[in-house]
């Protein structure tokens, strides 16, 4: 998605790992690699990538920080503490994360068929060999979800 950095990748991980799959992991400045020196600076800098990712509706977040102090110019808040139980993951933000992690999946596939349209390249029968293994795949997948299931 156009405008999502690394840091904002990591923060969806991390809040689908701690919704989804109910793991210990803690929202906090800490835990993430930002540009700021002091604390205060770190958790406003942090509450600006998740406001991004609200306004790009991949988080629901609602009053998730406590303000205090003036407005600071180079992030638009004032926040100096988070309220992590405040901030969800939304639909969007899962079938983000989700589609990611297919296309490590897709990539494997991929180098799999490649492989096996080099073993079989220079044989006469490579268009028999390639439909015979994905009628034994389909067969299997058949199988396998009619009955293990």
């Amino acid at each position: 998605m156009i405008g999502v950095n690394k840091l904002q990748k990591k923060l969806l991980d991390d809040l689908y790992k701690r919704d989804i799959l109910e793991e210990a992991i803690n929202i906090s400045f800490e835990e993430y690699e930002l540009v700021e020196t002091d604390d205060i600076m770190k958790v406003r800098e942090l509450v600006y990538y998740i406001d991004q990712l609200v306004n790009m509706k991949m988080i629901d977040a609602v009053d998730y920080y406590i303000e205090a102090g003036m407005v600071s110019f180079e992030y638009m808040n004032k926040a100096v503490e988070i309220i992590e139980d405040r901030v969800k993951i939304s639909k969007l933000g899962i079938n983000y994360v989700e589609i990611k992690s297919m296309k490590r999946f897709t990539r494997g596939y991929n180098a799999i068929k490649v492989w096996l349209n080099k073993q079989f390249l220079d044989k006469p029968y490579k268009f028999l060999i390639t439909h015979l293994i994905a009628f034994v795949c389909g067969v299997l997948a058949y199988w396998g979800v009619t009955y293990l299931i």
